[in-house]
C-alpha cells in the first residue's frame, strides 16, 4: 500500500522486493564472527524468504540479508552495534531526550541524572541530556582493540560471506593508518559500497555522546542510579510524537560519534 507514490514505485517496489534480515552484535559472539556460519545463515535466510514467497504468491526479494547500524536496537538488548565493536569498557551513554516527550517526563520523575542540552539552561531546555552508566560484558572487544584494516577486514567477510546488501559500517582510523587504508581500498574497489570512514575523535566537548570511564566511576554512578519505571509513559502520552528518522551510517539513531 503506497499512499502519494506514484505507480511506478509501487510497481517496482512489487517486482524488485526487498528485505533487511540484519545481523547485530557480532563483535560480541565469536560464532557470529565465523564466516561459514555467517553462510550458512544467510542461506537459512534466503530460503525461508523462497519459502514464504511461494506461500503468499509474490515474488522472491532480490536482497535478503544485510547489516544495519543497529544503534537503536543495540541500546535495546545491550549489544554491540551491528559489525562494530563496542565503545570501551566503562562509559556514560549521554541520551538527547526532548522535553515535553513523554519519555523525558518518566526520566525526570526517576530522578535520572541530566542537564540541559549544551548552550541551554534549566529555564529555557528544550532538549535534555541524560547520562546513563553502561558497564560492557567482560572481554568485550571495544574500539580500541582494532586497527582499521581489522575493522575492513570484517566489513569485507561480512560483504561476502553474509550480506546481499552493502553491510553499513563506520571505520575509525588514526592519522598513520590513511595510507594503508588507501591501497586497501584501490584494492578492493569492486567490492566497495556502504562504507563510511571517520578519523579518531580525541577532541572533548561538553556531554559527548559516549564518555569513557573507569570501573571505580562506573561502580559509583550505577550505584546512584535509579530504577525507572517505563510502564508509566502512558501518563504522559498526550499525542503521537512518533518522527521518522534515519539511522545514520556511523551506527545509531543519533551518530555514535
Amino acid at each position: 500500500h503506497f499512499p502519494g507514490l506514484r505507480p511506478q514505485w509501487q510497481a517496482n517496489s512489487i517486482e524488485e522486493r526487498l528485505l533487511g534480515v540484519d545481523l547485530n552484535g557480532q563483535m560480541d559472539s565469536m560464532a557470529a564472527q565465523d564466516p561459514e556460519i555467517q553462510e550458512k545463515l544467510q542461506q537459512i535466510a534466503v530460503d525461508t524468504n523462497k519459502e514464504y514467497a511461494a506461500m503468499l504468491g509474490i515474488n522472491q526479494s532480490a536482497s535478503v540479508t544485510c547489516v544495519k547500524p543497529s544503534g537503536n536496537s543495540s541500546q535495546l538488548v545491550n549489544s554491540s552495534s551491528g559489525l562494530h565493536a563496542r565503545w570501551a569498557p566503562y562509559y556514560i551513554r549521554n541520551v538527547r531526550v526532548g522535553a515535553h516527550s513523554p519519555v523525558f517526563k518518566v526520566l525526570q520523575d526517576a530522578g535520572a541524572p541530566m542537564d540541559p542540552e549544551n548552550g541551554q539552561t534549566r529555564d529555557n531546555a528544550k532538549t535534555w541530556v541524560v547520562h546513563f552508566p553502561v558497564k560492557s560484558p567482560e572481554g568485550a572487544i571495544t574500539r580500541n582493540d582494532r586497527s582499521a584494516l581489522q575493522q575492513c577486514e570484517f566489513w569485507l567477510q561480512n560483504k561476502v560471506h553474509y550480506t546481499e546488501h552493502n553491510p553499513s559500517v563506520t571505520i575509525t582510523y588514526r592519522d598513520h593508518e590513511v595510507l594503508d587504508i588507501i591501497r586497501w581500498i584501490w584494492e578492493h574497489q569492486d567490492k566497495i559500497g556502504g562504507m563510511a570512514f571517520l578519523p579518531a575523535f580525541d577532541a572533548q566537548y561538553d556531554q559527548m555522546p559516549y564518555i569513557e570511564i573507569d570501573g571505580e566511576e562506573y561502580t559509583q554512578l550505577a550505584e546512584k542510579f535509579p530504577d525507572i519505571d517505563f510502564s508509566k509513559i502512558y501518563r504522559y502520552e498526550e499525542e503521537d510524537l512518533t518522527t521518522a528518522a534515519q539511522e545514520l551510517a556511523c551506527m545509531s539513531g543519533n551518530c555514535d560519534i
